[in-house]
């Protein structure tokens, strides 16, 4: 399903649909989304992309703190928090067992430690971003991992100043 949400949030980003219809979009991916996690408990990419969502939709809410609601089971935040929380460890179980997910575990930390500084949590964020290692027996060479292993690198050293 989380491959099928994709052509829907890349049609939102590429085009300016009327706020309904945006909505309409990110509620309908999340579904799928959460679905899909109920029954492939175990793909990291899923509830790394479920994470990003769930923080678009935060970001499009009308309540002006959303994302600093009371933190009940079922708040926005939670939901976010446990999306990537639930990658991560999935992606360590993987590395753990010898399969080579670097890339998307970086990707992760990245996705998350960016929500927490979005957040002004620099100090969550940095504890998150130090984890990025890059590529570990993999491809050094691959552009879209030095990317992201920069990237993190820099929102890292911004956090870090803001502490």
């Amino acid at each position: 399903y989380h491959y099928l949400t994709a052509p829907a949030d890349e049609s939102v980003a590429g085009r300016a649909p009327s706020d309904v219809a945006e909505h309409f979009l990110l509620d309908t991916a999340a579904e799928c989304l959460d679905f899909a996690a109920r029954f492939t408990p175990c793909d990291a990419r899923l509830h790394n992309n479920l994470g990003l969502v769930l923080e678009r939709i935060s970001k499009k809410d009308p309540k002006p703190d959303l994302r600093r609601e009371e933190e009940g089971d079922d708040s926005l935040h939670v939901r976010i928090v446990s999306s990537y929380e639930t990658a991560l460890r999935l992606h360590r179980v993987s590395e753990t067992s010898g399969c080579d997910v670097r890339f998307d575990c970086d990707s992760t930390l990245l996705n998350y430690g960016l929500y927490l500084a979005n957040l002004d949590d620099f100090a969550g964020a940095s504890d998150v971003l130090s984890e990025v290692s890059g590529p570990v027996g993999g491809d050094p060479s691959d552009p879209r991992h030095q990317r992201v292993v920069a990237d993190a690198t820099r929102l890292l050293r911004f956090c870090e100043r803001q502490n």
